[in-house]
């Protein structure tokens, strides 16, 4: 094979490749220590962690009593980042330090997950060490910040790659019935990760159904109830009650759905920057399917066609439903990738020096994006942060306050960081879902205001608001103090219990 190292284009493409990762994982670094959600909703899954490590049994409470909280993921993120984070003797309000810790574990759970696409590409596929680094950091690239967050999308990607590692090896090494178990094993790790695990399970059906695989589709379904069985028998003994599970991590995804929605933060980035990548997968797997009489032996592109078409036509159905982004097509595009890899070297259609660049020239494309969306926070952030001023505004006055005279009551803050400075007292944690299922009446929101009118002694809120759901602010409570940002009210019926 022709050596490209020497290639003075390709070298200059290489360089440039590497300093563009160098700045990502940079940006990596950096975004450890930022302060707020980067992507997605992050605060949420912070929240429901702060409450499993204050106690076990607060991850899956009912969304209808207090604190009305909404876990939507599956429960094996939560637990991870619990066990981790109680080993370090960190405070359930501790909240910046668990933000840290999580999104560290992310980075090393990524890290894993990197080092099986790159045995797949080395031990399956057959590409060389030092082309499988470069599609490897390609990948890297192309999904961050999303596997590098405080969500569990990182623990999917690690289950998912165990997955298809697990069925090219079947495939590859005689059908051996152990490697069938195990792949049943990453399976049911991946539904207890997230949901979305479903979609790729039912795509990975669809392979051994095409490839007839009825030995390696009879065990490692059965090793995935059994396993899942055990899993849940297990979790619930360590004291996290699944009672409530359906009630938080089914109906709390209830958003509904919209193409207009889909079309502004899914559909539309995917287009501009991953279309072409689509276009090739395309044209070559039409290369694939018009030599499928020989080709069909190659069980590699078999399954990777397979479960590309599968996967494609699900997430672009799911990213229909109202807060959904482009991180749902992120589990796609490594499969978009790991196909085209495979076809290429296969193939030899196109010299490797070529297709190299074309992968190093749109990662280089990627991180400059990146760098444009992201460094100008995650610096300021970063210099804000070695300040000393950790909070701005309002915050810790109104923190201090509830110090003081909160006592065992409870509050509503529309502050994410003063809603995460009192776990346990703070109802109703200030994200999107609420917003949505309140919206779509997927809950009995009532519930909250007769349990508020009684027991909700604080509520703050932006100088605007007047209702809090369907509370009517003003009509139950007395306007105690006036912050610059905020307004904080009193229960009424807490001052008249007072007076007397």
């Amino acid at each position: 094979m022709e050596k490209i190292n020497s290639d003075y284009i390709y070298y200059l493409f290489k360089k440039t490749y590497f300093l563009a990762v160098i700045g990502v994982v940079f940006l990596i670094g950096l975004s450890i220590f930022f302060q707020s959600d980067l992507r997605g909703v992050e605060s949420n899954v912070i929240y429901s962690i702060q409450l499993a490590v204050e106690n076990n049994g607060l991850l899956y409470k009912s969304p209808e009593t207090p604190p009305f909280n909404i876990t939507q993921y599956s429960p094996l993120y939560y637990i991870t980042s619990d066990a981790v984070i109680t080993s370090l003797l960190i405070e359930p309000d501790d909240y910046f330090k668990i933000r840290v810790v999580t999104r560290i574990i992310s980075v090393v759970l990524l890290l894993l997950s990197l080092f099986v696409v790159k045995d797949i590409l080395q031990r399956i596929i057959g590409v060389k060490k030092s082309t499988s680094l470069i599609i490897v950091l390609t990948y890297l690239l192309i999904s961050f910040p999303w596997f590098n967050i405080s969500r569990p999308d990182v623990l999917i990607l690690l289950f998912f790659t165990l997955s298809i590692r697990s069925i090219l090896l079947y495939q590859k090494n005689g059908n051996k019935r152990n490697t069938a178990i195990l792949l049943g094993v990453f399976m049911a790790l991946g539904i207890l990760s997230k949901l979305t695990m479903g979609i790729y399970i039912i795509a990975f059906g669809f392979y051994m159904i095409i490839a007839r695989t009825w030995n390696l589709a009879f065990f490692s379904a059965i090793s995935f109830v059994v396993s899942l069985i055990l899993m849940c028998a297990l979790i619930q003994i360590l004291g996290y009650d699944l009672t409530y599970l359906y009630e938080n991590i089914f109906k709390g995804i209830d958003n509904g759905t919209s193409i207009n929605s889909a079309w502004e933060t899914s559909y539309r980035h995917y287009f501009a920057y991953f279309g072409w990548f689509s276009l090739a997968f395309i044209l070559l797997s039409v290369i694939y399917l018009k030599n499928w009489k020989y080709l069909k032996t190659n069980t590699s592109l078999l399954f990777f066609i397979t479960i590309s078409y599968s996967i494609a036509l699900f997430s672009f159905f799911s990213a229909l439903k109202v807060g959904s982004a482009i991180n749902y097509f992120n589990e796609l595009l490594l499969c978009l990738l790991l196909f085209m890899i495979s076809f290429l070297e296969s193939h030899h259609i196109i010299k490797k020096k070529l297709y190299l660049i074309g992968f190093m020239f749109f990662g280089i494309f990627i991180a400059i994006i990146h760098t444009f969306n992201y460094a100008p926070r995650l610096i300021n952030n970063f210099v804000h942060l070695t300040s000393g001023n950790n909070q701005e505004g309002d915050i810790p006055e109104i923190i201090d306050f509830l110090n003081s005279n909160l006592g065992n009551s409870y509050f509503y803050s529309q502050n994410i960081n003063i809603a995460q400075s009192f776990p346990q007292k703070s109802v109703l944690f200030p994200t999107p879902i609420h917003v949505l299922t309140f919206k779509r009446e997927v809950y009995d929101y009532s519930l909250v205001e007769k349990w508020a009118k009684q027991n909700l002694r604080f509520i703050i809120v932006h100088p605007n608001r007047t209702n809090l759901y369907s509370i009517d602010i003003k009509e139950h409570y007395s306007l105690k103090i006036k912050y610059r940002n905020y307004h904080l009210y009193e229960l009424n019926s807490y001052n008249k219990d007072k007076s007397h």
